[in-house]
């Protein structure tokens, strides 16, 4: 189910206590496969080539699946701190979404509270959010499908 994920040793996997803790912080239920990445996948990198990176829909890539904490990069808790002080590109309702992917600075993904389903937003987008999958697991398949792909043309993300 992750193929996309670039083996490394800054993986740091996650229990579940960490996650029921942020579950009941946040007021979310992770989805079964993000909850199953976190637990052992945390802080993992998306395979590239040379710095380009799978495409999930159209033109826009992947980047990063955020980690939980903070280390060296960015997190799901920074993202939800930047946003809701108003600090960032982006102005999501942090009561209804939750980041958990990135492309660099350019492309947030979320996936919604209620229903499970992912959106992106963009900072060269209209500055609305646009539904791309009915749920975060339809966003891995199209990350493994990205990375398929570019391993087929010899990893030439396009």
């Amino acid at each position: 189910m992750f193929s996309f994920i670039k083996t490394t040793d800054l993986m740091k996997n996650t229990t579940n206590s960490v996650l029921d803790g942020y579950e009941k912080e946040w007021n979310i239920v992770f989805p079964s496969i993000l909850r199953t990445y976190y637990l052992y996948y945390n802080f993992s990198e998306i395979k590239n080539n040379k710095g380009r990176f799978p495409k999930v829909i159209g033109r826009f890539p992947v980047s990063l699946i955020l980690p939980l904490e903070d280390n060296d990069t960015w997190s799901v808790k920074e993202y939800r701190e930047y946003i809701e002080k108003g600090e960032y590109v982006y102005s999501v309702n942090m009561q209804e979404y939750v980041p958990f992917a990135v492309y660099e600075d350019f492309v947030c993904y979320f996936w919604e509270k209620k229903t499970g389903e992912v959106y992106m937003y963009g900072s060269t987008m209209d500055s609305e959010l646009v539904k791309i999958f009915d749920s975060v697991e339809d966003f891995f398949l199209a990350l493994n499908e990205g990375v398929k792909k570019a391993e087929r043309k010899r990893f030439k993300f396009f």
